[in-house]
């Protein structure tokens, strides 16, 4: 998930400086997870 998170470009990067200080497993589980169906149609785009 995090090489993911990283080629998703400047959405990664914007989300990583907003979210990341407050831990990375908290914020797979709190913000990943309820818009998962979004980062597989964006991933879907990229690859």
């Amino acid at each position: 998930m995090k090489k993911k998170l990283g080629d998703l470009g400047d959405l990664g990067g914007e989300i990583k400086n907003q979210k990341w200080p407050f831990g990375k497993n908290g914020f797979v589980k709190r913000e990943i997870e309820p818009i998962m169906p979004f980062f597989a149609a964006y991933g879907m785009t990229m690859f």
